[in-house]
């Protein structure tokens, strides 16, 4: 992907994502939203957004693509149901993204999966894990698995398995050692260490646990420094090799820290930074840098308090750039 500048100098059209004769269309940006799924899709180059809740706390049920410093709606011919705290990653050996459950429209708990191949939404007809929403997931890529752990299920209780997609079927692995049940974590593939990486989330509390999955079994990191967070955004920095995880729920409400993980020790990040959020979510885009989108910003609690934002910032592993023609 090239660089992004803050005026719009190309537009892309739905149809296949191919440019077209005549006047350019500059399309909005997506509808200020929260819970939203979002991943880089290394084979076209882009990033996919899916779905979230709008301001009204209504589900939403659109894919929008982020390429050539343009936000671009994704027709397709089928697509996923409206949901809000859905999974998505890029499993790079199949080329495809991989969506999975969520909370839905009318409030259902999601077991579904479905991939996106270029335009194409389809859904996988195999067994899966239980229904559930606020799970994370993350792309081995040395052993070629997309891994899910945890998330809210029935009830609302609290789940602690690991299950593992290997783009033909899920497969749940063995759960002794593993990290307590939780919701609203964050797990990222460290391609430094070539482990998995599970960050915090809450259970009856905030947490502020770091643990690390390697396919066979998991370990605690001790001592790593990191402050309570939960609804974060986590991704691999692959200039840095170092995980970046921004913003998030902390101790003291919404956070606007940006924290480095090395292997060992979380360390913050100084400098400026964009507002105060959670519920949003993070990619690395090569050539970019670290891609945050909007989610609720400032301290209200309260429904009708709380603000979600459309905004697109950029931290390019020196600072943050406000993006897009309508960076704010």
């Amino acid at each position: 992907m090239r660089a992004v500048f803050p005026l719009l100098t190309t537009v892309l059209l739905v149809a296949g994502c191919q440019p077209t004769s005549g006047p350019a269309i500059v399309h909005d940006p997506p509808q200020p939203r929260s819970g939203y799924a979002m991943a880089y899709d290394a084979a076209h180059d882009r990033v996919v957004l899916f779905g979230g809740s709008d301001s009204t706390y209504q589900r939403l049920g659109d894919t929008w693509v982020w390429a050539d410093e343009a936000w671009m709606p994704l027709e397709t011919a089928a697509s996923p149901p409206a949901r809000s705290d859905a999974q998505l990653t890029y499993d790079a050996a199949r080329s495809q993204l991989v969506l999975f459950g969520g909370l839905s429209a009318d409030r259902e708990l999601l077991a579904d999966t479905w991939l996106l191949d270029d335009t194409t939404w389809v859904q996988v007809e195999s067994s899966a894990p239980p229904a559930r929403q606020m799970a994370a997931m993350t792309y081995d890529a040395d052993r070629a698995r997309v891994v899910l752990f945890g998330g809210q299920g029935d009830d609302r209780a609290l789940l602690g398995d690991t299950w593992e997609w290997d783009g033909a079927q899920w497969t749940q692995q063995g759960a002794e050692g593993a990290p307590p049940p939780r919701a609203s974590h964050g797990l990222a593939y460290d391609a430094a260490r070539r482990q998995t990486v599970l960050v915090a989330g809450y259970d009856d509390d905030l947490m502020d646990d770091t643990w690390m999955w390697d396919g066979e079994q998991w370990r605690q990191a001790e001592d790593t420094g990191l402050p309570p967070r939960l609804h974060a955004a986590l991704a691999y920095d692959e200039v840095g090799e170092r995980l970046l995880l921004f913003g998030g729920f902390g101790a003291e409400g919404r956070e606007a820290t940006l924290l480095a993980w090395d292997g060992t020790r979380w360390t913050a990040i100084g400098g400026d930074h964009p507002t105060a959020r959670a519920e949003h979510e993070g990619v690395y885009v090569p050539g970019e840098g670290f891609l945050i989108f909007g989610g609720v910003i400032d301290q209200g609690m309260d429904y009708d308090e709380r603000v979600k934002t459309n905004d697109l910032w950029r931290y390019d592993g020196a600072q943050w750039h406000g993006v897009g023609p309508f960076a704010p």
